[in-house]
């Protein structure tokens, strides 16, 4: 009966932002390569830029959320876990940043 049950769970993709065909009134999370710090996972480049537009965009039609430790100022916290530990890459204890859940402002 599991099979009955897909058309109603999440789907979750591996893909580049721009490529998903994403319906209207979807919940969507993010989580962008943080600026500055993603270095593990092998971006050569990333255009914040043109993400935090797309994202824009995006939440015209759909609940979009972000995590992110940097944002736009058009973007609301949602919930923010403090002065966080960096988790990986041999991390160090807290350094003073904000990692954060945010959204576009209405």
């Amino acid at each position: 009966k599991a099979d009955s049950l897909r058309p109603y769970g999440p789907e979750l993709y591996c893909e580049s932002y721009q490529v998903l065909e994403i319906p209207d009134g979807a919940v969507v999370y993010c989580d962008p390569p943080y600026e500055g710090r993603t270095k593990a996972h092998h971006f050569e480049s990333f255009d914040y830029e043109e993400f935090w537009e797309w994202v824009r965009g995006l939440s015209s039609r759909c609940t979009v959320i972000t995590s992110c430790f940097e944002c736009p100022s058009d973007f609301v916290t949602m919930h923010s876990w403090g002065d966080t530990v960096v988790r990986h890459n041999h991390g160090k204890g807290s350094d003073g940043t904000d990692e954060k859940l945010v959204m576009l402002s209405c």
